[in-house]
């Protein structure tokens, strides 16, 4: 099936460069802006003030694309409508680990934990994403876990990881597919498929970057965001690798 095109930014997950982040963040933000991103998808604030992030994301032209945090419960609100307000940033990305997809009893604690955060969160117009690692496709019941969730939590979105969709034995495309109305942001993540898992730069593993981007509903994606959960070289080296890759192949669009 063909689908339309649509370029769209490219940002940085900073979990990629934490060891980094947690020492001088403000100076990691200027690298990334430096390399020529055009957002970055926090995974915490490593322990500043968002007004203060604001600011120097503001001055290096950087905009936020997410918010990791932990699946928000009644007492997290407040603190993440002040993200939202400070950062401009209207979408917040939880996930639970592998042993919530155990049974079926498990898998309705987080629908019902979902279904309840995307109300609370909804009433102050900010969106919740899922994001899929490998444990999402466990099935139960004869379903894939992701399946329910969707099926289950009318109002989650997806962050849709391509790597660990592959390392789940799924195409990563095909999920993208399936899911392209409710996909605002894919991790262009790359690596090889084996145990343990193997981060590479985009383009320089086993993933269909490509196909999987190209699968997406470019009136929803919004970012597509560079992610390696680790890496055995120069971590900034393969930053700039996968950038260089996902904007030169016209995957996304950076500044430089």
């Amino acid at each position: 099936m063909l689908w339309r095109i649509e370029l769209k930014p490219i940002g940085l997950q900073l979990y990629t460069v934490r060891e980094y982040a947690e020492k001088d963040l403000f100076g990691t933000l200027e690298k990334v802006a430096d390399i020529g991103f055009k957002g970055v998808e926090f995974a915490g604030l490593y322990g500043h003030k968002p007004s203060d992030i604001a600011k120097v994301l503001n001055d290096l032209g950087l905009k936020t694309c997410a918010i990791h945090d932990s699946v928000p419960k009644r007492e997290d609100i407040e603190k993440l409508v002040q993200i939202k307000h400070e950062l401009g940033c209207r979408r917040v990305v939880s996930m639970f680990g592998p042993d919530q997809y155990e049974s079926a009893e498990l898998c309705k604690e987080a629908v019902d934990r979902f279904n309840e955060a995307c109300e609370m969160l909804g009433q102050h117009g900010i969106l919740l994403c899922t994001h899929n690692h490998w444990w999402e496709f466990k099935t139960i019941n004869g379903r894939y876990a992701l399946d329910i969730l969707m099926d289950e939590c009318p109002n989650l979105l997806l962050e849709a990881d391509l790597y660990w969709a592959k390392y789940a034995k799924m195409d990563p495309a095909e999920q993208v597919a399936r899911f392209r109305s409710r996909i605002p942001l894919i991790h262009a993540k790359d690596g090889v498929i084996k145990e343990p898992a193997e981060f590479t730069a985009a383009g320089a593993g086993e993933v269909d970057l490509a196909a999987g981007i190209k699968a997406a509903d470019p009136d929803v994606l919004e970012w597509v965001i560079v992610e390696l959960d680790e890496f055995a070289g120069d971590m900034w080296e393969a930053v700039r690798e996968s950038y260089r890759y996902l904007t030169r192949t016209g995957l996304a669009e950076g500044t430089r």
